[in-house]
């Protein structure tokens, strides 16, 4: 059986990280590849799981108040993603840091993978440093594969050395793909090769199978279910008016944030992803501004809004693919929640799973 070491943010207590993870596990499983994650984290995703955060982190004081705020909730949260990992990703005995993430030529894997979510963000993050390796900057014994990475939102922050820093490390790449067109615009720009455009990995399994791996719902009756990736003011205004229109109440994934003090929002930010993913299936409408969050409400067919944020270049990539567009919005636009065609979601999910499946086929021989 061929292996391959799959570096990714697998453990940065974030949802849509620990997701796509397992999705992409699944995806080299399915092709009969033995998979392992890289267990190497950048500090800055360490300190998610500190109550207190060392004075050389970014906004150390203000993030230490938030986590203060959210009591024994964050504690449940770190125990239950480390539960996740545990019971369903397959992670490497050694954890590596950034002193001696170069040796992982020593597992010796056939192929070595940079995995999707924002793992070329180079400048993702306050210390760039921690970002390269995920560009597999040294030698390997194996074959070196990019599936469905991205640059994030920032991509035209990006500086000339950067861009050719990149570049350089690209090019030793045997096989290049990403997640949004913006990404592959810019490595094409860069490096004179389009990456292939594939879908996020969590897109290539259906309903049924995610439904396997959920936890039991903790809400009983309809709610509305809000997930929101940044503290700003017009989502939480949306949903508390929308709250009010439909009578039903505010479930929240993610920590309170100063933006929604005095809401009567029940928070459930407590729990790890099987269970996000119950309280998305279970819901009677969604609104968010993740990626994430829009994935899973398409899987599941709930009637979602989702909204734009920045760039949102991930968000609005991934709506057009599914002629869907009319579901994103920006702040004042008038939102309307709506419920997915059946047939378009399906159209997409099947398109996701051939695509992506085709990609790892071919360069997995």
């Amino acid at each position: 059986m061929k292996t391959a070491g799959v570096i990714t943010y697998h453990d940065c207590v974030n949802y849509g990280a620990s997701l796509q993870a397992y999705a992409t596990q699944k995806n080299l499983e399915k092709l009969g590849i033995d998979c392992k994650f890289i267990d190497y984290i950048v500090p800055t995703d360490l300190n998610r799981t500190k109550l207190f955060l060392p004075l050389s982190s970014p906004r150390p004081i203000r993030q230490t108040i938030k986590n203060l705020m959210c009591g024994k909730d964050f504690f449940e949260r770190n125990k239950n993603f480390k539960a996740f990992n545990k019971n369903f990703l397959n992670i490497s005995s050694q954890r590596y840091d950034l002193s001696t993430i170069s040796q992982i030529g020593n597992e010796n894997f056939d192929f070595y993978i940079t995995g999707s979510d924002q793992t070329f963000a180079l400048n993702l993050g306050n210390d760039k440093s921690h970002r390269k390796s995920f560009f597999f900057p040294f030698d390997l014994p194996g074959r070196k594969i990019s599936y469905s990475s991205s640059m994030g939102e920032n991509i035209k922050k990006l500086s000339q050395e950067d861009g050719e820093w990149i570049s350089n490390q690209l090019s030793d790449y045997y096989a290049l793909s990403v997640r949004e067109k913006s990404t592959a615009d810019y490595i094409e720009k860069n490096l004179g090769k389009r990456p292939e455009v594939l879908f996020d990995p969590t897109l290539t399994l259906t309903k049924e199978e995610w439904s396997k791996i959920e936890g039991e719902c903790p809400i009983k009756g309809d709610y509305i279910f809000f997930y929101s990736v940044l503290p700003t003011s017009w989502p939480v205004e949306y949903v508390k008016k929308l709250s009010k229109e439909t009578g039903l109440p505010v479930i929240a994934s993610h920590f309170i944030n100063t933006k929604e003090l005095g809401c009567n929002f029940k928070r459930a930010a407590k729990y790890g992803p099987e269970t996000f993913l119950s309280l998305i299936h279970n819901a009677k409408m969604v609104v968010t501004s993740s990626f994430h969050g829009t994935v899973f409400s398409m899987i599941y067919e709930k009637p979602f809004a989702s909204l734009i944020l920045g760039e949102g270049n991930r968000i609005t990539t991934l709506l057009e693919s599914a002629n869907m567009k009319n579901f994103g919005f920006r702040e004042n636009d008038e939102i309307k929640i709506s419920q997915p065609d059946k047939d378009s979601i399906s159209s997409l999910l099947e398109k996701a799973r051939r695509t992506n499946e085709d990609y790892l086929r071919s360069v997995l021989k």
